[in-house]
């Protein structure tokens, strides 16, 4: 009997996963908030939804998939579900969670793609609500596809990231979580939720190259593809320092971190930074952002930087590049970034050190 799996979101990576996942003959259930349901109109009218794939780095099905369920329900869409596919930008996790907490089963697994530490988002909401089911909460370090919607019921996968770094909440958990998630994704488990953060690029990658190029993203009016224009020599070089940063963080709560064109590449010996955005197949066809209020710009700040610049400072690792672009990027956008972000005391982490926060993410007992 194949799983059921309820995806909570219809953006690109929703719609591909539900498609994909439909095509390779999982029950799968679509929801999207109510709020946006125009956005897949033609998917909740039809239930079906076309997906395309680059030849060379696309995902592992193609072709016209029947959804067995759409909705703007969320009750509907994770009642009975196996596992919950969160592919769902940060911005939302705190609400969703809200919901879920009414809704979520025994004996289910829910997964952030990418989850940038908000499964701890989750456990904080569930506790604060009471939530008394077994749930095992896991996030990735990136989405599963680089992806877009390139018109109504049709997306289109540039290349699928395999395998996905996973990491599970409580980490004692981990075996019994892959057991359950088996065939849906190609899952490599790391140490714990905290590592696979650590290994969320997006913060990196997309933050000095959006804040250096935001005169000309404007000007764009649109027509903008960031990893083919922004990332030239300077801008390069600043992303590496900005990465050694994430990396020295990472070191000092006892991981090994990849480096960013390791984790753009998959391969363990990638080329420079210049050579993994310029002409990478997976990358180079993505257009945006098209203004400061993009994801790429209120994503990865709020989400990313600020809660790594504060585990650096609990380690005593100085961050300055990190609280730079995260002050300068609050400018930008007119947000209060530690005020707004996704900080420590959001995370059920304040006032922890580093030992404590690894035993904590260990077994979920504070």
């Amino acid at each position: 009997m194949s799983k059921v799996v309820a995806i909570l979101g219809g953006g690109n990576a929703g719609q591909a996963s539900a498609a994909e996942l439909s095509l390779l003959g999982f029950e799968c259930r679509l929801y999207q908030d109510p709020k946006f349901a125009g956005e897949i109109k033609t998917v909740l009218e039809t239930g079906q939804i076309r997906l395309g794939r680059d030849p060379k780095g696309g995902c592992r099905a193609e072709g016209l998939a029947t959804v067995s369920l759409v909705t703007t329900d969320l009750a509907a869409a994770v009642r009975g579900a196996d596992v919950v596919l969160c592919h769902l930008p940060a911005f939302a996790h705190a609400p969703v969670a809200e919901q879920l907490a009414d809704c979520i089963e025994d004996g289910q697994v829910l997964v952030l793609l990418p989850g940038t530490l908000g499964t701890l988002v989750f456990v904080e909401t569930f506790r604060r609500k009471k939530v008394a089911k077994n749930v095992i909460i896991a996030e990735t370090n990136t989405n599963s596809y680089d992806t877009r919607v390139l018109g109504p019921g049709y997306a289109y996968v540039y290349k699928m990231n395999a395998p996905l770094q996973i990491g599970v909440f409580p980490s004692i958990r981990t075996e019994e979580a892959l057991a359950k998630l088996e065939g849906i994704y190609d899952f490599v488990p790391v140490a714990d939720i905290l590592e696979a953060a650590f290994h969320s690029h997006n913060p990196v990658i997309h933050t000095p190259a959006c804040i250096m190029s935001v005169s000309r993203i404007e000007r764009s009016k649109g027509d903008f593809y960031l990893y083919e224009e922004a990332f030239g020599p300077t801008v390069c070089r600043v992303t590496k320092m900005l990465d050694e940063e994430r990396m020295t963080v990472a070191r000092a709560y006892g991981y090994d971190p990849l480096t960013l064109e390791q984790l753009l590449s998959g391969v363990e010996h990638p080329g420079d930074l210049f050579k993994e955005t310029n002409g990478n197949p997976g990358l180079c066809f993505i257009k945006g952002p098209e203004s400061v209020r993009s994801r790429y710009f209120t994503e990865d700040g709020l989400n990313g930087l600020v809660p790594w610049s504060q585990l650096g400072a609990v380690a005593g690792v100085p961050t300055p590049l990190m609280e730079a672009f995260a002050t300068i990027e609050g400018a930008v956008i007119e947000r209060d970034m530690w005020g707004e972000g996704r900080t420590l005391e959001v995370l059920g982490l304040s006032g922890m050190t580093v030992g404590r926060i690894r035993d904590y993410l260990r077994t979920g007992e504070k």
